[in-house]
This record gives structure tokens, C-alpha cells and sequence, in this order.
């Protein structure tokens, strides 16, 4: 079984890019009565926060992440462009891998009113 998301980046000439990325889910861990699930290590993290946006939000200039987060959209749907002009939706259920904390950045748009929830990660640097 494999866990899919989407990571958004900035890759050597800063320039934002999509990458599919999969974990597989191996380990298993259950509790007393309850067949186990299948799980994997992902992230170390920093704390998780909400986030929001109503469609007025405009966010269609090229910016770069204010921190490096996960964004697993609960509600809602937004379009993210990549500075070389990949654009794709995500909508309830996706997980984002936002990345690109330097360089030319991307641009958001809020296609239906939405909020998700962030998971914040460390810097890499």
C-alpha cells in the first residue's frame, strides 16, 4: 500500500516545479482486538496550524512559501502554478509538500472557498 502527495519546490535554477512522490506503508502497529495497519515514518514536524481562503484571497503573484509546510486540504479546491507555468488543482484530500521557500516562487488561486490543514516541517537549512 503506498501513501501518494505532491511536492512543490524550487529546484537549482529556482525555478518552482511539481514532483509525485509515494511512500510505501509497511510497518504495522495496532492496539489490542484490531487487525494492524500498515504505516510509514514521513516527516519530523514543528507544530500544525489551519489555514483559509475565500475565493476574493488573491494570491496570483509569483511568491515563494513563507515555510516549508504540508497542506492537506479538508474543504474547498485552490490551483497552484509553478514559475514555469504548471498548473494544478487540489482539492479535499490532497497533500501538498510546499517547499519552495526560495527562489521565484508560485502563484495560488482559490477556486471554492477552502481551509486546510498544515502541518509545519523545519527548515532545511
Amino acid at each position: 500500500m503506498d501513501a501518494r502527495y505532491t511536492r512543490l519546490f524550487a529546484d537549482e535554477n529556482g525555478e518552482s516545479c511539481f514532483e509525485d512522490l509515494t511512500v510505501e506503508l509497511r510497518q504495522a502497529f495496532s492496539v489490542e482486538g484490531v487487525p494492524p495497519v500498515a504505516s510509514a515514518p514521513f516527516l519530523p514536524s514543528e507544530g500544525t496550524f489551519w489555514v483559509g481562503a475565500t475565493t476574493a484571497w488573491n494570491g496570483e503573484k509569483l511568491h515563494p512559501a513563507p515555510r516549508r509546510f504540508i497542506l492537506i486540504e479538508v474543504s474547498g479546491e485552490y490551483a497552484v502554478t509553478t514559475s514555469q507555468g504548471v498548473t494544478r488543482n487540489f482539492g479535499p484530500g490532497s497533500v501538498l509538500l510546499v517547499e519552495d521557500t526560495t527562489g521565484k516562487g508560485h502563484s495560488t488561486r482559490t477556486i471554492r472557498d477552502g481551509v486546510g490543514f498544515c502541518v509545519g516541517l523545519p527548515d532545511l537549512s
